[in-house]
């Protein structure tokens, strides 16, 4: 009997363990799909928005994500984590012949609110301490 005691308390203390860890986990995405267009974005203080005018941003619920401007569609994924207690989205565009700017915000942002449609994002990258602004509009 106090063995089994025991494994129960062993059990229970794992499950509990594991369930506690935040780093690097999957989040809900269901907030996140659908066809957007870039409302704003800065890049180490000098905007740049009117560098996306004309694309679309189609955010699908598997994870892929398509980039498309005058019929010309760039495939990608992206995907939304934890990370250190942060809400994380990363976007990745795939193949050859990415464009510059879309390479741009190839990154791993920090959420800062998806509401009204609205997805605020920022990074900060490493050692430079470059700042970059996202801002991305539900349509």
């Amino acid at each position: 009997m106090k063995k089994l005691v025991i494994m129960a308390v062993a059990v229970l203390s794992l499950t509990s363990i594991l369930s506690c860890s935040t780093d690097n986990q999957t989040m809900n995405t269901s907030d996140i799909p659908g066809l957007y267009v870039v409302h704003f974005f800065k890049n180490d203080g000098v905007d740049q928005t009117s560098n996306y005018n004309g694309y679309t941003f189609n955010f699908a619920t598997n994870g892929s994500l398509t980039a498309t401007k005058q019929s010309v569609a760039t495939p990608g994924t992206w995907s939304k984590f934890t990370d250190s207690g942060k809400d994380k989205l990363q976007i990745t565009w795939m193949g050859g012949g990415v464009p510059t700017i879309l390479l741009e915000i190839e990154e791993d942002w920090i959420i800062k609110s998806n509401s009204s449609g609205l997805l605020v994002l920022a990074d900060t990258s490493g050692s430079s301490g470059k700042v970059k602004e996202l801002h991305m509009q539900k349509q």
